[in-house]
């Protein structure tokens, strides 16, 4: 049963002392580190390994596979955070272990196809191939080896759903000149280092940490390219461009691709301050709502009718995921921009702002594309090569062209699926009482059902002579369609996110809104992250000491 409490410090309080006594009844351990990072490691040590000189055991890789899965569904049962947010995560990171070893694992062989843009000077094995390889998919615009099928389809939404996990990334189209006839650092496509420990380890931990594979030959396809200069340079193998033109590059997806320093702090700077005040005061307001700290149902706060109340609390909630998954997606790109490097991708690729690109893309796809370009247009792509490669991997077998209504419906029930899995994971770790399946889970399924609806639905009404409607009406019921689809469906992910106390986390140090007395608690004052964040706990057995968070 959920803690009652009048307001919302007593009920923090009162969800640490339920914490507590279910952990002192031994009903579950504290999550620990180094223990919650060993499916992770297991994986890395695998990609360690240079299988391609060992192919009689590549199937190690099913039992490796299944040690991973085991372990993962070890912590998802048996280990809770009293934070929150970690709590959330625990579940969520572990289902995406499974999704992101299965991918790298199963489905796909990076080590043989899998290759990165890489700054410095080639290990031999990269030679021969600097002349008879030239980059492929977004990066360089060669449709041929793009991640999605066809380059006419990148306006398509669910067109993004025939991504292709891992391309081969070879073609005919030799490089102009080769790495020999340069000295020094040059950019080049490198594959999965055979000699060197200290490349394998960097090629490696890029590849599992990189998950919409910027930089990567199979990158999401929402990615935009290159500046002609870098993607030049590139094809040429020469060292990387000594001025890069300001203008940034944007995709058919909405997405901005920085291509200096300066440019991505003009781009990500004001947007972070401004989403950080917008977080600081959608987490005040949430503390006026007991809706918000898990006590469902309960009346609104405010003199609103249900119905007013519904719509509320639904635009709050997404306002509060977006903007927070949004404020950590900018954070990383404002360090880099501010960071001493005059040059940073001489130091490593990864530290250049092209490896940078904005995360979530222009919400005005909608208009063209409804529901389905929401997820795959406008929603962040963090997850879309792991939610790919399961159906990528099986359709090809299948006796049916991709255009084909089968692969289609494979592709898309497969994307939601794994999405709804995923946060049902992050769901099931979460107290007092969360519904994973009929909540999350749920609310995923429906996504893929509102999205073939609506396909169906517009292919209807396009045979017929006044469904021909001018593109502003089709615009006009494309966001009709998806927010009332999105308003009847929503309420199985809030509620749930509510129930389980996602919204209980301080997502920012300092309050500004709480600072100048807006709280629900009056003299909070400015700084509220206090308690106690991380700590060394030893329970039990060896394997379950470790930091606690």
């Amino acid at each position: 049963m959920a803690p009652q409490a009048s307001d919302f410090l007593e009920f923090q309080r009162l969800q640490r002392a339920y914490f507590d006594t279910r952990l002192a009844n031994k009903e579950f351990n504290l999550f620990v580190h180094p223990l919650g990072s060993i499916p992770t490691l297991i994986l890395i040590a695998h990609l360690l390994v240079p299988w391609p000189k060992y192919p009689q055991w590549r199937f190690l890789r099913f039992p490796i596979f299944g040690l991973i899965l085991w372990l993962s569904a070890y912590i998802q049962f048996n280990f809770r955070s009293p934070h929150k947010a970690i709590d959330f995560g625990v579940g969520l990171l572990n289902a995406w272990t499974i999704c992101w070893s299965a991918t790298l694992m199963l489905f796909t062989n990076p080590q043989a196809t899998a290759k990165r843009i890489k700054y410095g000077t080639p290990e031999k094995a990269d030679v021969p191939r600097l002349t008879d390889t030239k980059g492929s998919g977004s990066e360089t615009g060669d449709s041929a080896s793009t991640p999605i099928d066809s380059k006419s389809n990148h306006d398509s939404p669910t067109s993004a759903l025939r991504q292709r996990a891992f391309p081969n990334g070879h073609s005919n189209l030799p490089s102009s000149s080769s790495h020999q006839d340069r000295p020094g650092p040059i950019l080049y496509w490198q594959s999965f280092p055979q000699t060197s420990l200290s490349d394998r380890i960097d090629w490696t931990l890029d590849l599992i940490s990189n998950f919409r594979g910027v930089g990567w030959m199979h990158q999401v396809s929402a990615i935009p390219p290159l500046p002609a200069v870098v993607r030049e340079a590139l094809d040429k193998n020469a060292p990387y461009p000594s001025s890069v033109p300001e203008t940034g590059t944007t995709s058919f997806a909405g997405l901005t691709r920085y291509p200096t320093r300066g440019t991505l702090l003009r781009g990500c700077l004001p947007s972070f301050i401004a989403q950080y005040l917008l977080l600081d005061m959608i987490k005040t307001a949430m503390m006026h709502d007991p809706h918000f700290w898990g006590v469902i149902p309960s009346p609104s706060p405010y003199p609103l009718s249900p119905l007013q109340t519904h719509i509320y609390r639904t635009l709050l909630s997404f306002s509060g995921i977006y903007i927070a998954l949004s404020t950590i997606f900018l954070s990383v790109p404002v360090l880099l921009a501010l960071s001493p490097f005059s040059r940073p991708q001489e130091y490593h690729y990864l530290l250049s702002p092209l490896s940078h690109p904005s995360a979530f893309g222009s919400i005005r796809s909608i208009s063209s594309h409804g529901l389905a370009a929401f997820w795959a247009h406008y929603w962040h792509q963090m997850f879309r090569v792991a939610f790919a490669a399961p159906s990528n991997f099986l359709i090809p077998y299948l006796p049916y062209p991709h255009s084909h209504p089968l692969p289609k419906a494979l592709q898309l029930l497969t994307a939601f699926l794994l999405s709804g899995f995923l946060h049902a994971a992050g769901s099931h770790t979460q107290m007092p009482q969360t519904y994973p399946l009929t909540g999350p889970m749920a609310f995923f399924l429906l996504q893929a059902v509102g999205i073939a609806v609506q396909i169906g639905l517009s292919g209807w009404l396009g045979k017929m002579e006044w469904g021909r409607a001018r593109r502003w009406i089709r615009g006009l019921g494309n966001w009709t369609f998806v927010l009332g689809w999105m308003f009847a469906t929503s309420h199985l992910l809030t509620n749930d996110f509510a129930r389980g106390g996602i919204w209980l986390f301080e997502p920012v140090p300092v309050s500004f809104a709480r600072g100048l007395g807006w709280g629900p608690v009056k003299d909070e004052g400015w700084w509220v992250w206090g308690g106690e964040w991380l700590r060394w706990s030893c329970e039990e057995r060896w394997w379950m000491c470790g930091v606690a968070g």
